[in-house]
């Protein structure tokens, strides 16, 4: 049991990973078949997991008659109820033999015998089961073999919980950081102490041309010496919470010693990024250049941009957002839209940020 507990609670949680937990209770129940699967019984689906022996023709010959499982559509009740089921008296091996689930799928993978455990619900309406498999020559589970499974049980059922609660956060830090990587704007978050958690992809572009920031042991840093104590003191200040929870906005320089860029850094609240994996999230940069890129006219003839479009182009890659561009070019943003879709297709962009990057590029 130990070993097994060991090898369980070692799973990768946020990938659900758990081959080598079943791998260790596959030697001890003598299964060589062994698979993690949801079912969802409304729509008649039924999907694996994760599985030990379970090779792609054999995942084949399962999908193929998954819904014809004589042991699920028998066991079912039992399983709920109980939370273990197996295949002793629910069918006779003589009746058994007759089915397609044995002649197309458990005679081909030498299974005769099956347990299956009810970890709880995927969805609403969608179960997960992890089932154990064996062939005749290991005959039904024992009763010490059952008693081990249920023992079990609730070390699955709560593997499987946190696996979903890791997957959940998982699907929400995806949308965070997408939904920053969409803003018109350098944006960079430190922790507490300072270090980068996380920079956009704005703030990326801002590094690699060494305009007014890059990132120095983890931490951000302006390119231009006299700023560096001034932006660290600021930061520190927003960190610490001693602005009164207002935002601090500070110029920085280039190397040359020309203002480059306005640096507001906010303080956020722990809840606001508290699904990200990095919790301890403390204050957010945004960067506003003030040195608009010049994108050479040979740019125009090279993509094919009508005049309208490399206006546009033009005012993009100088910092402007897309409203402040279409206000400056005495147009609607709608119009502006348009043209920015036609940027898109002529560049094969797919978004503002790669756009601007690949203007930059040309500069």
């Amino acid at each position: 049991m130990e070993a097994l507990l060991e090898r369980l609670y070692e799973a990768d949680f946020s990938e659900a990973c758990f081959e080598p937990f079943m791998q260790e209770l596959g030697k001890r129940l003598d299964s060589h078949v062994l698979a993690l699967h949801t079912h969802d019984i409304p729509r008649g689906l039924t999907t694996i997991v994760n599985g030990v022996g379970v090779d792609a023709d054999l995942l084949a010959r399962w999908e193929a008659v998954a819904n014809d499982n004589v042991w699920f559509q028998r066991g079912a009740a039992q399983l709920l109820s109980e939370g273990t089921s197996d295949d002793e008296h629910l069918i006779s091996r003589n009746e058994l033999h007759r089915t397609r689930f044995h002649a197309d799928f458990l005679r081909m993978a030498d299974l005769e015998h099956g347990m299956g455990l009810f970890l709880g619900n995927d969805t609403d309406q969608s179960l997960v089961v992890l089932t154990i498999n064996r062939s005749a020559r290991h005959g039904c589970f024992t009763d010490a073999e059952r008693e081990l499974a249920k023992r079990l049980l609730p070390h699955l059922r709560n593997a499987y919980a946190l696996h979903g609660r890791f997957r959940g956060l998982q699907r929400r830090e995806r949308a965070y950081r997408s939904a920053l990587d969409r803003l018109e704007q350098p944006v960079i978050l430190v922790s507490g102490q300072g270090a980068v958690l996380f920079a956009n992809e704005y703030a990326r572009q801002v590094e690699a041309n060494d305009c007014c920031l890059q990132r120095r042991q983890g931490k951000p840093t302006a390119v231009h010496s006299p700023d560096d104590a001034l932006l660290q003191a600021t930061l520190a200040r927003v960190v610490s919470g001693d602005t009164e929870g207002g935002s601090l906005t500070l110029p920085l320089h280039d190397r040359a010693g020309r203002v480059s860029a306005l640096v507001t850094i906010c303080p956020t609240p722990p809840p606001v990024f508290a699904d990200l994996s990095h919790g301890d999230v403390a204050a957010a940069i945004f960067v506003r250049s003030l040195q608009p890129k010049r994108v050479p006219e040979d740019v125009q003839a090279a993509f094919g941009l009508t005049p309208a479009e490399f206006r546009l182009a033009r005012k993009l890659a100088g910092g402007f957002t897309l409203e402040e561009a279409s206000a400056r070019l005495g147009i609607s943003k709608n119009t502006a839209r348009t043209q920015l879709r036609g940027l898109f297709e002529k560049t094969g962009t797919r978004r503002q940020s790669e756009l601007v990057a690949l203007l930059h590029r040309a500069s």
